[in-house]
């Protein structure tokens, strides 16, 4: 068996900030999409049911496409 190729030290340091990048992403839509969530349901608590469903389905159309 051929030994293994390895990366070059800019490569894998490049892989590293790709993913940190991806991880900062995530972790911005679900802040957002918490705070959609949060608000939409202290409008249904105080009984805005509109407005209750339409910050809902924002936060989840944060999670589409």
């Amino acid at each position: 068996r051929p030994p293994r190729s390895t990366q070059g030290v800019s490569s894998a340091a490049s892989d590293v900030y790709k993913r940190q990048m991806l991880a900062e992403k995530i972790n911005s839509k679900i802040n957002a999409a918490q705070k959609l969530h949060d608000d939409g349901m202290a409008a249904h608590s105080s009984g805005d049911h509109a407005k209750s469903e339409e910050l809902l389905k924002k936060a989840l159309d944060l999670f589409k496409g």
